[in-house]
Parts: structure tokens; C-alpha cells; sequence
């Protein structure tokens, strides 16, 4: 049956080709179009779980929301991975969905359904603009409870996972109750957009949960449409985050032999302070950037050397496969 919804949630029901659990995380060096030291693995490292429960025959819950009218969804990639059969419920209505695309680096994927009826899409915000102690609203279908919303705060920005050095991502954290079926569900602020997608939570804590930025889903949202194997690369090693006290910026530590930087006349030690135009204070900011980079597509990158500012412009390559 065709869906008829009037809401901008959606509760996801999808039943799996096989019974295991499901963790965040991929080896960085396989996916990233930037190269960066890693300590180990994140499906081996991470320290909490993604609230993804799995029932004794099979189905597991999860949330996502409508971004557009034409029956197009945003959830986890980690609720719809290995899933056979993809069942939504908005309102009172019921519908089947189909995979448009996933991005395991980002844990977004894009579903599709034929809509029977008006829809309202929930309006994409900036995560960049959230505020330390900003209200949010979290939604989802936690434990199977559809249209469930719990309020909270934005607790921290650039949030990364305590302890992991190397992480991939960075979230926003929210003492918003997230819960097992949470997550794909949309984390809102008071004026009702989308600022983040609620992902994971702390399972030996109380109120700490996770959200992935909106902005962070919107750089990838091409290749959602495209396939991730689309992602750019452009054959640089950067150093840690930066040592307290240098300037903005992050430092090249490493030009792989070969690759678009190297051909774009990049060099060990350059420091890049923008990309396209758009400022690099961190290498978590750098990262963000980069996950939508396309193969093929051109980059120009403001760099500092020896003193002096310069401009590249590099080609990116596909991602060289291991």
C-alpha cells in the first residue's frame, strides 16, 4: 500500500539477509579521499554501539525522514545495509522502499517510495550555525514507539569518540534521548530543520548520544546519488590536529607518489588554508570538505609555503583500490 503522510518522519522496517550486529566504522584508508594516520580499525575500536536492535526473525527498526516531496528519504546506512526488504510507515500509511544509495564513511544512505498523497518534508538546516546549549528535538522510533520525540541540548560541536584518535567523523553530541530504533531519525532545532541525523549512543552512559551533522550529509549528497566508489582522491597524508599554538590550517606531512598532488605541484610541509575558497582551521574541518569531493572534478587549494601564499589546482583521481 502506498504511503499517505502528512508527517515529515518516517519509521523504518527492514528485514535482514542475515542475523549480526552492526557497528560504526570502516578502515579510513580504504574510503577517504585524504590519507590520515589511524591507530586501528574503527569496527574493531569504537566504543559504542549504533542503536540498531535486531528482533529473533530477523527485522530491525530504525528511523529516517523526508526530504523532498517526491518520496525521497535520508536514514543510517547502517539501518538499510544487507537489507532485503525495506518496509516505511508514515501516519497510518505503509509503503516498500528502494536503496537509491549508501556511504558507509558517513553512515547516510537515500531510500526512495512512491508517495500516495501530500507530503511534508522536514527543511535541511546548518550544523555549522548550532550553538553549545542550543535546544533540539530528537525524533525516531525508539524500541519500536513510532513518533517519538524527546528534547535536549547540543552538548558539544566537532565531537569526536573519546579515546579514538583516528576517527573518521565528528558529531554532534546531544543529551537528547536516543534510543535502540533512533537512529536515521532527524535531530531538529526549535525552528523545525534538520540539523542533524541521529546516529549512535554511549551504551555505558547516560544522555550522550551522537548526531551526524547536516552539513556533513549535505557534502556527500551527490554521492549518494552517484555511489560512494565515485568519492575523489586527491594522494595526501596530513599530520594530526594541529599542536596548540600554530596557525590555522593543516599541514601536508606526505605526497603520495603518483598522485593529483603530486601533479598539482603540492609539497611536503604546505600547509592548506582553504579549499575552494572555503577556510581549513582543523583537519576535522578538512575532512568535511573532502567526503563529497568527486573523481574528475577540480579542486583548488590555498596553500601556505615557506612563508608565502600560493594557489594549486589539482584533478582528483579515483580512489586507488588495495
Amino acid at each position: 500500500m502506498a504511503a499517505r503522510s502528512r508527517a515529515g518522519v518516517v519509521n523504518i522496517y527492514t528485514r535482514r539477509v542475515e542475523r549480526r550486529d552492526l557497528l560504526l566504522g570502516l578502515h579510513p584508508n580504504d574510503l577517504l579521499p585524504i590519507r590520515i594516520p589511524v591507530v586501528s580499525a574503527l569496527l574493531d575500536a569504537i566504543p559504542f554501539q549504533v542503536p540498531v536492535p535486531f528482533r529473533d526473525e530477523g527485522t530491525s527498526l530504525g528511523s529516517g525522514f523526508l526530504l523532498n516531496t517526491g518520496g525521497y528519504v535520508l536514514t543510517n546506512a547502517h539501518v538499510v545495509q544487507n537489507a532485503t526488504d525495506i518496509r516505511l510507515v508514515l501516519g497510518t500509511g505503509e509503503a516498500e522502499a528502494r536503496i537509491i544509495g549508501l556511504d558507509p564513511l558517513t553512515d547516510t544512505a537515500l531510500l526512495h517510495f512512491e508517495p500516495e498523497g501530500p507530503l511534508h518534508p522536514l527543511p535541511l538546516g546548518d550544523s555549522d550555525a548550532v550553538e553549545i546549549g542550543e535546544l533540539v528535538l530528537a525524533l525516531g522510533n525508539p524500541l519500536g514507539l513510532q513518533h517519538t520525540v524527546t528534547s535536549g541540548i547540543v552538548s558539544a560541536k566537532e565531537r569526536v569518540v573519546p579515546g579514538e584518535a583516528g576517527q573518521l567523523l565528528d558529531f554532534l553530541q546531544t543529551d537528547s534521548a536516543i534510543n535502540p530504533g533512533s537512529s536515521g531519525g532527524p535531530l531538529l532545532n526549535l525552528r523545525g530543520e534538520v540539523v542533524g541525523i541521529n546516529t549512535a549512543l554511549v551504551s555505558e552512559a547516560q544522555l550522550i548520544g551522537f548526531a551526524i551533522p547536516i552539513n556533513t550529509v549535505k557534502a556527500v549528497m551527490r554521492l549518494l546519488i552517484l555511489g560512494p566508489e565515485r568519492r575523489g582522491w586527491l594522494g595526501i597524508a596530513t599530520d594530526l590536529p594541529r599542536r596548540p599554538g600554530t596557525a590555522d590550517g593543516v599541514e601536508i606531512a606526505e605526497v603520495l607518489p603518483g598522485s593529483p598532488a603530486e601533479r598539482a605541484g603540492i609539497r611536503a610541509g604546505d600547509r592548506i588554508a582553504a579549499v575552494d575558497g572555503r577556510p581549513v582551521r582543523s583537519l576535522l574541518e578538512l575532512r568535511r570538505l573532502s567526503l563529497g569531493f568527486l573523481a574528475g572534478e577540480e579542486v583548488a587549494l590555498d596553500l601556505e609555503r615557506d612563508g608565502a601564499a600560493l594557489r594549486v589546482t589539482a584533478v582528483l583521481a579515483p580512489l586507488p583500490r588495495r
